[in-house]
């Protein structure tokens, strides 16, 4: 048994990578690294203005919110 030199978490016993693994080379050369790369970029990580952005926004969220009423005591 061998393990996957891509994923290196499955084990390996006729090919070389594990049918994942193979499925992303596949993929890697129909479409090219740099396209393969380019949509992983854009998809999974995320730009440094979106997460300011969000940042902010969260921010205001939490400076914005009324303050709550006082709970009246009443006198018996």
């Amino acid at each position: 048994m061998i393990i996957c030199p891509l994923c290196q978490e499955n084990y390996v016993f006729v090919s070389s990578l594990c049918q994942e693994c193979s499925r992303i080379r596949k993929l890697s050369s129909l479409y090219g690294r740099n396209t393969i790369l380019t949509i992983l970029e854009s998809v999974l990580l995320r730009k440094q203005v979106g997460i300011i952005k969000k940042t902010e926004l969260e921010g205001k969220k939490f400076l914005t919110y009324p303050p709550k009423k006082e709970i009246e005591e009443i006198e018996v």
